[in-house]
């Protein structure tokens, strides 16, 4: 299992963030190779990204989120220390009935295989919406249908108890 969490704008770009989630691994409560940070695409540009790839050297998962949102530098999506990214859910919920949405989703999937980054869809709400990840390469998504962080979308959905 992994803990996965969007880190806020502000303390991204505190000075003390890096030492911060130092502090909080040095706890114990989670080990690094468990905890994927969601960044903001602004938040990454606007940080020096060489301040984080100590945490990447920990074993951090580093994830970029809002991706398709903001005008990121693409060469610092490929030497930042990241292990994702993450598709907008705007884009993804769109996915199915409009044509830029499928495009953006279609092209931040390639790039993230392009650069060696794991390709991760927000806002997988049904099945179709898995099927069109899947058919553009995309295998972890999260969304109602999962229920799941990260969850591997060719995986079956599981059951929801309701109460």
């Amino acid at each position: 299992m992994r803990l996965s969490f969007g880190a806020l704008r502000h303390h991204v770009l505190h000075e003390d963030f890096v030492a911060d989630i130092g502090r909080f691994l040095a706890e114990g409560a989670v080990p690094a190779g468990r905890l994927e940070l969601r960044i903001s695409e602004h938040a990454l540009i606007a940080r020096d990204a060489v301040n984080l790839q100590c945490l990447g050297e920990l074993g951090v998962q580093l994830v970029v989120d809002e991706v398709g949102r903001g005008m990121g530098s693409l060469d610092l999506l490929a030497r930042a220390p990241i292990w994702g990214l993450q598709l907008d859910r705007a884009w993804v919920t769109a996915l199915r009935s409009d044509a830029v949405a499928r495009k953006v989703c279609r092209a931040g999937i390639g790039m993230a295989a392009a650069l060696g980054i794991t390709p991760i869809a927000t806002g997988v709400d049904d099945a179709q919406q898995r099927d069109a990840l899947l058919a553009l390469g995309c295998r972890l998504g999260s969304g109602d249908l999962f229920r799941d962080a990260a969850a591997d979308i060719t995986a079956a959905p599981r059951a929801v108890a309701r109460a």
